[in-house]
């Protein structure tokens, strides 16, 4: 997008003894919802004395109590900021510019156009051909592959060609709308902005270099994981990936952009304790209202993986291997920051943009997951632990299973030596038979009046005889507890033995689940049983409930 230059009238325009200096962003860092800004000007003086220089124009949306001003160089002292707010016009020579640009893109959407004849025009030409040879009395199984073959090809490069066009066609839309609306119709109607008057004395003659810094709404960025898994489910590779989105009425042109954990707009001071109290209510009164009741800093950074990179040919055949730049990781225990390596352009068109941040190190467990009474599916997933120095932002994770995309997920925030489970759909080596094996009822004898319930169920599992290698399944099952004393509950006929870990047992005896961990073979088929008594009067009469 081409910045706006905008036409102060006459009637706001600034004090003779302040000059317009040209300015550029030069660093953006952005937040949650905010971004800050900063831009370099500079300004010059013939002999010491105050000077005042005038930026503009800056976005509405910029808070107006964040604007500073600092010196990074020179003989000159900031001595006050003060902001304004104007209504100007494009200038002739900027609303030219727009509209050259806008007949270009007008000359592309019409090369577009003649794209989408010629690709209609094809496709007709191809169906003609098929229509011709299937109509023939004499049908050659040799040509008509050859054909099929031919018009597969060609009709997957059209494809292809008409995905490119729809996808330009929309790209020229968005540019279109933007670029009317920036020019107003032709009318050149006032758009209103900001301005800063910065006021300097300089010791001595000479020229400063400045820095001007504000908070500006409109501005967003959130982390995305793209998990690369092997079909074997024995590594994975974890790429943290900053998406950024932002609307502040200005472009960032080949700014370094600095992507931050911080929520500047939280605040910092905590929330003051309100008084409490009761007082009975008084109805010869009306209600006039309502009462509301209502890790250390540290400078250390770390790019946390290798880089990819590329392999440049020298004399002689000889390679060198140079790295990929990479983001730099700034861990200051109450936030972190990721610094882009080079500097990047980012529109002000509230589309989103993805950055390649770090590669996160993660150990991982794969496992296979079935809970034969509620599904006969056996699902894939992975426990990861992160070996990162710092904590994971929580976000969205693009999950890939070799090069298949299995769906996304969410990524909760993991401290270092954190877990969390990703899961990755379904197993289709694995086969599940699952039956009721025993139902008996014992009535009461002749010296008792207690009444004993016998259930047992069979999970039976198969691997495919074409899986690569051994799998491991965790099986697991909840079987009632009694939460009457008068029904009693005893497990039996329990093979083979469960899992017996001080996890397993407490959440057995807690929460009545059950664990089996099974090692099956290509092509082996293994069995696992387990079943309860129930005793209780005959009077009773139990409910067997799920919660």
């Amino acid at each position: 997008m081409i910045p706006i230059l905008l036409m102060i009238p006459l009637g706001l325009a600034q004090a003779p003894d302040a000059v317009q200096a040209e300015s550029r962003i030069d660093r953006v860092t952005v937040y949650s919802g905010y971004a800050l800004v900063e831009r370099r000007f500079s300004a010059e003086a013939g002999a010491p004395g105050p000077r005042a220089v005038v930026l503009g124009p800056l976005p509405l949306g910029a808070e107006a109590s964040s604007f500073q001003a600092r010196v990074d160089g020179g003989p000159a002292k900031v001595q006050g900021l003060q902001m304004q707010r104007r209504t100007g016009e494009l200038a002739s020579s900027d609303r030219d510019r727009l509209r050259a640009q806008l007949d270009g893109l007008a000359a592309e959407v019409r090369e577009l156009r003649s794209e989408e004849q010629a690709i209609q025009a094809a496709s007709g030409v191809l169906d003609a051909a098929v229509a011709a040879l299937t109509q023939s009395d004499q049908l050659d199984p040799a040509r008509l592959s050859q054909l099929l073959d031919f018009v597969s090809t060609q009709t997957h490069e059209l494809d292809q060609r008409q995905i490119v066009r729809e996808r330009e066609e929309r790209r020229l839309k968005r540019e279109v709308a933007d670029l009317e609306s920036r020019i107003g119709g032709g009318g050149g109607a006032a758009r209103p902005y900001q301005q800063a008057r910065v006021n300097l004395f300089f010791e001595r003659a000479g020229r400063a270099e400045l820095r001007l810094q504000y908070l500006v709404r409109g501005a967003a960025w959130r982390p995305i994981y793209e998990v690369r898994l092997d079909p074997e489910l024995n590594r994975v590779d974890v790429g943290l990936t900053g998406e950024i989105r932002q609307a502040t009425e200005e472009d960032w042109e080949d700014a370094q952009l600095v992507l931050s954990t911080a929520r500047p707009h939280v605040g910092l001071d905590p929330p003051e304790l309100p008084q409490r109290w009761v007082s009975l209510s008084r109805p010869e009164r009306a209600r006039r209202g309502l009462m509301d009741l209502g890790y250390s800093a540290g400078d250390d950074s770390a790019s946390m993986a290798p880089a990819a990179g590329a392999y440049l040919r020298l004399k002689d055949g000889e390679e060198a291997f140079v790295p990929a730049p990479v983001a730099s990781v700034q861990d200051y225990g109450l936030s972190q920051q990721f610094l882009l390596p080079e500097r990047v352009t980012v529109a002000a068109d509230d589309e989103p943009k993805t950055f390649p941040l770090v590669q996160v190190p993660l150990d991982v467990r794969p496992e296979r997951y079935v809970v034969p009474s509620l599904s006969l599916e056996v699902f894939l997933r992975a426990e990861v632990t992160s070996a990162a120095d710092a904590p994971l932002l929580p976000g969205e994770a693009r999950v890939f299973l070799g090069p298949d995309f299995l769906g996304k997920a969410g990524f909760p925030l993991l401290r270092p030596g954190d877990s969390t489970w990703l899961n990755l759909g379904l197993d289709p080596n694995l086969v599940v038979e699952y039956a009721l094996v025993r139902d008996e009822r014992e009535e009461p004898g002749v010296f008792s009046d207690t009444v004993r319930l016998h259930r047992a169920w069979e999970t039976r599992l198969r691997l495919s005889a074409s899986s690569a290698r051994p799998v491991t399944v965790l099986i697991e099952e909840a079987l009632p507890l009694s939460t009457d004393e008068r029904i009693a509950i005893e497990i039996e006929g329990v093979k083979p033995e469960a899992l017996k870990a001080e996890a397993d047992l407490k959440d057995r005896e807690e929460k009545g689940l059950w664990r089996w961990r099974v090692k099956l073979q290509p092509g082996q088929e293994t069995a696992v049983r387990w079943g309860w008594k129930a005793s209780f009067d005959e009077d009773l009469r139990p409910v067997f409930s799920e919660g």
